[in-house]
């Protein structure tokens, strides 16, 4: 999570951004940006500090689900995680359905 007034804005107003403080902790977001796009969505892009992404040891891709809220908009989807070539960076290529993994949905 990050406090209210924490994104700085670029000049023209479409693309706001976050990077921690040098020693903000073992476990958080280090980096964040959110882009408006000519089409009118957004481009989301992040860094996190100690996730355990050890399930995709052993499978490769995995279906989670993801959200992003800022203020009083979010976007829920299941995202699609890949680990190429076992490097230390996780993939995104496309979404997934994990209608089911949802805690609230659950029945």
């Amino acid at each position: 999570m990050l406090p209210a007034g924490s994104l700085t804005r670029s000049r023209n107003g479409k693309v706001f951004r976050y990077h921690a403080p040098a020693g903000a902790g073992p476990r958080g977001i280090n980096s964040f940006r959110i882009a408006r796009r000519a089409n009118g969505s957004y481009l989301v892009s992040f860094t996190l500090i100690g996730v355990d992404m050890s399930v995709l040891v052993l499978n490769t891709p995995v279906c989670q689900p993801m959200a992003v809220i800022v203020g009083d908009d979010d976007g829920f989807r299941g995202a699609l995680l890949a680990r190429p070539h076992f490097k230390r960076r996780v993939a995104i290529p496309k979404a997934c359905d994990a209608s089911n993994h949802w805690p609230w949905i659950q029945s």
